[in-house]
């Protein structure tokens, strides 16, 4: 949702409020924070606002009221049914209102634009309530506000798709390395010789990287792979990159074209102890099953046997092994008396 602050330095309030009512395209209800009227009164609204603002001690460049608007995108006018649309744009300027002066007065309608914008104007007093206390609000302290607002809006209708403002997804990763302009004049000065230009040193370092990508099994790997091809892996902040020895010269790996590549393969690397812990539980699973078959032994026995203790595969094999050892040590011991009862058999 896009949100506009205007401050208003001069002491008219009342035409602001009229400004707010002039529009035929009004929701039917007004919006009311901290006002003591209980109803859409004009009038009473005017004379609050009036009084309250009485009590700002004035000085040069000073605040009385703030005119703001909050918008959501004409591409999401559909999201909802009108009416609902009315409550939602309702709902989020309370709780913008909350966030933004929680204890100031605040007075707004709900309009609906030609091209279907939904947008509601608020009036809100430049001081909080009953008191000469100014509002103030750092421009850091603004725009951690809209972004709780946009995060309140996100988690309870998900379908404003086309409201957002801070939550765009970033930027897509370059797919392909990026070229200088003398790298474009090199090729296209081959090219007009019928040519194909020879591998550049970065063209080089992009493919061994790409391949060593393939192969590493870790980070770890990847970097001592690296090491043998002459580079070195750095990490600036958030922007990974190789160290070329021969030269020192540094490449960033988004300048490669290969930062989803790496992207990709960090979390298979997160992922690769994980399914070889799950593939140990599994085989060992796999094993008491084996052992479990041949045996002639009660079904609650065989059960604890085959039933896993527990979902995690860290946990699971202690346990299990200790469970394993005292039941194998129960049917050597079943088996034990039997063979001395056989041979105790009279014949």
């Amino acid at each position: 949702m896009l949100i506009k602050s205007v401050p208003c330095k001069t002491f008219r309030c009342k035409s602001l409020i009229q400004y707010i009512n002039k529009s035929k395209d009004k929701a039917p209800f007004a919006i009311l924070h901290n006002l003591d009227a209980y109803k859409d009164n004009v009038k009473a609204v005017t004379r609050e606002f009036v009084q309250n603002g009485k009590l700002i001690k004035t000085r040069s460049n000073t605040t009385y009221f703030f005119h703001e608007i909050l918008s959501l995108s004409p591409s999401d006018q559909d999201a909802y049914p009108p009416a609902r649309m009315l409550t939602i744009l309702e709902d989020l300027a309370y709780v913008y209102l909350e966030k933004r002066g929680n204890t100031a007065l605040g007075y707004g309608k709900i309009e609906v634009g030609k091209n279907g914008n939904y947008h509601v104007h608020l009036i809100i007093s430049g001081n909080h309530k009953a008191t000469d206390r100014k509002l103030r609000l750092s421009q850091a302290d603004f725009e951690r506000v809209k972004r709780e607002v946009e995060g309140y809006q996100r988690l309870y209708y998900p379908q404003l798709e086309h409201s957002l403002v801070f939550a765009q997804e970033k930027r897509p990763s370059r797919a392909i390395p990026k070229t200088t302009v003398a790298e474009q004049q090199r090729e296209h000065r081959h090219q007009s010789q019928g040519k194909a230009p020879p591998p550049t040193r970065k063209e080089e370092i992009r493919a061994i990287i790409e391949k060593t990508l393939t192969y590493a099994t870790s980070e770890q790997d990847f970097i001592a792979r690296l090491k043998v091809q002459n580079l070195d892996a750095y990490q600036r902040g958030n922007t990974p990159g190789v160290i070329d020895r021969r030269d020192g010269k540094k490449y960033r790996i988004s300048t490669l074209g290969l930062e989803t590549a790496l992207r990709d393969a960090r979390q298979q690397w997160t992922r690769a102890p994980q399914r070889k812990e799950q593939e140990r539980a599994l085989e060992m699973e796999k094993v008491k099953r084996e052992m479990v078959k041949p045996l002639r032994f009660r079904d609650d026995i065989r059960q604890v046997l085959t039933t896993p203790a527990t979902t995690d595969p860290a946990a699971m094999d202690d346990d299990r092994q200790a469970e394993l050892n005292e039941l194998l040590r129960h049917i050597r011991e079943k088996e034990r008396q039997t063979l001395v009862k056989s041979l105790n058999r009279p014949p």
